[in-house]
């Protein structure tokens, strides 16, 4: 998926119940590079994506990388918020998670899919969006570009491979 051809300032997060994590704000990120995942705990596609979040909050979060998971229901089970926390404890999440059950930051966004990540740069500036699994590599040779943009000088990791077969390119 190309970048977005324009970069528009990001919406703000809507007032939510935060499941985990510290209460975050686009505006109060500023300097940061901030990763949003529009995900559902019931969707496979979701969960699919999880191993390359956490790998990327890992190599990344110290570099000034903010992650915030937005959980936005698709079905009314999913908008009870001791569910999401115990599917985020038991999915081992460990950056912030908004239960967005009014679709109120899903809908500043114009979301319509998930899973979806929006990249964020560091003057808040909507710059890489990615709807659906696959183009991990791509997602993180992203990440990297506007750590580098944020002033990051120290040497980046290598992209990440593939960690399924169905990941990888032509699968």
């Amino acid at each position: 998926m190309p970048p977005i051809s324009v970069p528009l300032r990001a919406p703000e997060l809507a007032p939510g119940v935060w499941v985990q994590g510290p209460e975050m704000s686009i505006r109060a990120s500023r300097g940061r590079v901030v990763l949003i995942d529009f995900w559902e705990s019931t969707c496979v596609n979701c969960l699919r994506t999880l191993p390359y979040l956490k790998a990327w909050h890992e190599r990344y979060a110290e570099r000034g990388l903010a992650m915030v998971g937005a959980h936005t229901p698709e079905f009314e089970i999913s908008a009870d918020p001791a569910l999401v926390a115990a599917a985020v404890r038991d999915e081992g999440i460990s950056w912030s998670v908004l239960l967005d059950a009014d679709r109120a930051t899903w809908t500043r966004f114009a979301n319509k899919y998930w899973p979806a990540l929006y990249l964020i740069d560091a003057r808040g500036y909507l710059r890489y969006e990615r709807f659906g699994e696959g183009a991990y590599g791509e997602t993180e040779e992203w990440i990297q570009k506007l750590l580098r943009e944020a002033g990051d000088t120290a040497p980046l990791p290598e992209i990440l491979e593939p960690m399924r077969a169905e990941d990888r390119p032509g699968a």
